[in-house]
């Protein structure tokens, strides 16, 4: 496999694991840490084929082994919440406490040639909901409905029981006032995204809570 090849794999892996694990009701480092144990348990027949293959040094030896990890680990992952959504049970519809709102500051930048350029930043913001059981997640919603909720408001959190236990949230919906109007409306936000979004868009530079 040439160099791009493995770039370009190793970029949909991760990607396609950071999304499934964007949704997950537990902390992501855990299920990482689960992915790279059995990358792990696998690797002694990759070390066996390296032995066999006579890989032409040390140096050639390691890059292999962190080129292996380095498939190895999202698609461990990958395999674990897909088999966790797949096997999981019906869907379950909670009410949820918005515990906090939040606004978090990101640097946006634009690639010139080689160098990444700052052009500005502009604020995110999220809002902190509190499941029944005490569980706390963070979801970004757009401007008007951080506007027009208020802490101690509440949401709708719709999640899949996983087969593994790993509970996976399915949609955020929370109920905004319309102007002019007494009637409620619920807005439906965030459909199996990640908690926190990274890229050469931006970085988040701060947090402020309200």
């Amino acid at each position: 496999m040439t160099t791009i090849g493995i770039v370009l794999c190793a970029m949909v892996l991760w990607g396609l694991a950071i999304v499934l694990l964007g949704g997950a009701l537990v902390n992501p480092w855990i299920i990482g840490a689960i992915g790279f144990g059995l990358a792990a348990m696998i690797f002694p027949l990759f070390l066996r084929r390296i032995a066999d293959e006579n890989a032409g040094g040390t140096g050639r030896r390691v890059l292999r082994i962190s080129i292996y990890f380095l498939l190895a680990v999202p698609t461990a992952i990958s395999a674990i919440m897909g088999l966790n959504l797949a096997g999981g049970g019906e869907p379950v519809t909670v009410r949820a406490e918005i515990a906090s709102k939040m606004t978090k500051k990101v640097n946006d930048y634009r690639q010139v040639g080689r160098r990444r350029v700052y052009r500005g930043s502009h604020n995110d913001y999220y809002l902190r909901l509190r499941l029944p059981d005490g569980r706390e997640i963070d979801r970004r919603v757009a401007t008007g409905v951080y506007a027009t909720t208020r802490s101690g408001g509440s949401a709708t959190v719709r999640y899949h029981r996983g087969l593994f236990g790993i509970d996976v949230i399915d949609s955020v919906g929370v109920s905004v006032k319309s102007r002019g109007s007494g009637k409620k409306r619920v807005r439906r936000e965030i459909r199996r995204v990640p908690k926190r979004e990274t890229g050469d868009a931006g970085q988040s530079r701060g947090v402020s809570e309200q």
